[in-house]
């Protein structure tokens, strides 16, 4: 919706004829005032939006890295074991036994 330069001059002179001239500048002022009243309001109302979604956003965003195995990961400081991970997680149906390496090795005696 926008307003014509007509549509303003009209209001204008109807606002001229019911205020009258001295009240005229008074009534302005408090419009005025009031629109940057509402202007702020408004600014700070998108702001505060605008700061929520992107705080959702980043949230889903780590937490479909994290899901996907695409999530950093980050060392503690403690061992260095972290450093050799890929990414990748063994399958369900199979679990890690020691005993498994021994029996892969070649027998040298």
């Amino acid at each position: 919706m926008s307003v014509s330069s007509t549509e303003i001059i009209v209001v204008l002179l109807v606002a001229l004829i019911v205020l009258g001239p001295n009240q005229l500048p008074d009534a302005m002022r408090r419009l005025g005032s009031a629109y940057r009243e509402f202007k702020k309001i408004s600014s700070s109302v998108q702001n505060e939006i605008n700061s929520v979604v992107s705080e959702t956003t980043g949230m889903f965003t780590s937490t479909a890295d994290t899901v996907s195995g695409r999530a950093e990961v980050k060392s503690t400081g403690g061992s260095d074991d972290q450093d050799d991970f890929d990414g990748t997680l063994p399958k369900s149906n199979q679990s890690y036994r020691p005993a498994d390496e021994d029996l892969d090795a070649p027998e040298d005696a």
